[in-house]
């Protein structure tokens, strides 16, 4: 079953700058605080991002729409069994999309922390495909047909 996973650029955004407020209120010496003089910026990261995992997940994906500049809603299309958590793979892609908008928008300024983001978006990479073909692999399972000689 063709299943439509959409993000929204908006709400990534503010939990982007969410995240910088709460690292930036537990460590200032860390790089600068991201607010909202900075959405322009980060919603044309976001996209790029989201670019990213559909080329990454185009093996199990049919349709992707990273969408332009002036868009809000993102969307890739998989197909998934009826019993896969659609909502659950939602909140990887999202979490993913952001993790590596803050790798490339830390990626000059803190090397570390980058890198660190870098890294949690590769593991939710590796855990959406997890998902991916663990459902569908779960809605039909291989058969095993015994051979005799």
């Amino acid at each position: 079953m063709k299943t439509v996973i959409a993000l929204s650029v908006s709400d990534i955004t503010t939990r982007l700058l969410a995240l910088s407020a709460l690292r930036h209120t537990l460590n200032s010496s860390r790089p600068p605080l991201l607010h909202a003089d900075h959405r322009a910026a980060l919603e044309l990261v976001i996209h790029s991002s989201f670019a990213e995992i559909c080329l990454r997940l185009s093996s199990l994906a049919s349709d992707c729409a990273p969408g332009a500049a002036d868009d809000d809603i993102m969307s890739i299309t998989l197909d998934l069994p009826e019993t896969a958590a659609a909502p659950l793979l939602r909140g990887i892609l999202e979490n993913a999309t952001a993790m590596a908008t803050l790798a490339e928008a830390y990626r000059g300024a803190d090397t570390s922390l980058s890198t660190s983001y870098a890294s949690e978006f590769t593991s939710l990479i590796s855990l959406a495909r997890r998902a991916i073909t663990d459902a569908t692999f779960a809605a039909a399972p291989p058969r095993i047909r015994p051979h005799f000689l």
